[in-house]
């Protein structure tokens, strides 16, 4: 029996109308973005680049107009496992950031 694993993306547009939120949660050649004017620029130049949203974190199949096409992974499989757990991980740790956020 497989399961089908289906990664988070960012709303490119939503992301613009929140960037005071995503301050700190965006990092770009290594360097991370601090403030809202730098999170707008950013998503800015994804939107001119054709792209409506961004992957959140690793995936091999995504396209950036749709978000993460999904994956197969067999239960048995300890990979999924790790996925998953790293998945969790993420999305708690971004949840902490925008609660962190917005007080």
């Amino acid at each position: 029996m497989s399961r089908r694993i289906i990664h988070c993306c960012l709303d490119i547009s939503g992301g613009i109308k929140n960037a005071k939120q995503l301050r700190g949660c965006i990092t770009v050649d290594g360097k991370t973005l601090t403030t809202t004017d730098e999170v707008k620029s950013f998503l800015y130049s994804q939107l001119d680049m054709g792209r409506r949203v961004l992957p959140m974190g690793d995936c091999d199949n995504f396209d950036y107009q749709r978000g993460c096409m999904g994956h197969d992974v067999e239960e048995e499989n300890q990979c999924f496992d790790a996925v998953e757990n790293r998945r969790q991980y993420k999305v708690r740790r971004l949840a902490n950031r925008l609660k962190e956020a917005a007080k």
